[in-house]
């Protein structure tokens, strides 16, 4: 399989090598398939990123000042598109 760098349509930019390297990197630990460049690749995974959000997991009170919030943890939520092509086609 061949992964190119993903398409970034978000507001976050840099996330596609981000997220585009990780990917590869779970494809190379799991063995479901063998990463290939692209001339030798039987299937290419391509990607868009669609959007990114974040969503505050957890909170305290902070001691800078009276009222204030301070977030320690998101969760990342990632709109992503993806397609799986036969490179004969």
């Amino acid at each position: 399989v061949f992964i190119p760098v993903f398409k970034n349509f978000s507001m976050e930019p840099g996330v596609e090598v981000y997220f585009t390297n990780h990917l590869r990197m779970q494809f190379e630990r799991s063995k479901v398939a063998k990463l290939a460049p692209q001339n030798q690749a039987e299937v290419y995974l391509e990607g868009e990123i669609r959007g990114v959000g974040y969503i505050p997991q957890s909170s305290s009170p902070s001691d800078l000042q009276p009222g204030v919030v301070l977030v320690s943890s998101y969760q990342i939520v990632v709109d992503v598109h993806i397609v799986l092509r036969r490179a004969s086609d």
